[in-house]
């Protein structure tokens, strides 16, 4: 399972970076035999105060799935779209969520 992070219109520090795909890999790793690659784009909002996360993730044989966030802290905004990005895997692969 790839796990690659970007950030648009924003610079991502080598820390957010590591922080974003390990809180993805912590929730998706139950999932990576069934999970091809996974492709994070982190984003200030409309408010820049906020921070948007959209996650999307190839799926072996079976598709897409993505998943939109949006926090007013770039820490939540992470954690929120690999938990939703976990359920909805789950959800399409029929699995009980990871934890």
């Amino acid at each position: 399972m790839r796990i690659d992070v970007i950030g648009t219109s924003l610079e991502l520090t080598g820390q957010a970076r590591a922080y974003t795909e390990y809180q993805v890999f912590l929730r998706m790793a139950p999932l990576a035999n069934d999970v091809e690659s996974i492709l994070v784009v982190v984003s200030p909002g409309d408010d820049a105060r906020d921070t948007i996360c959209h996650a999307s993730a190839r799926l072996r044989g079976s598709g897409q799935i993505r998943v939109s966030t949006r926090h007013n802290e770039p820490t939540g905004a992470i954690d929120a779209m690999a938990s939703k990005l976990s359920a909805a895997v789950c959800r399409h692969l029929r699995l009980a969520p990871a934890q």
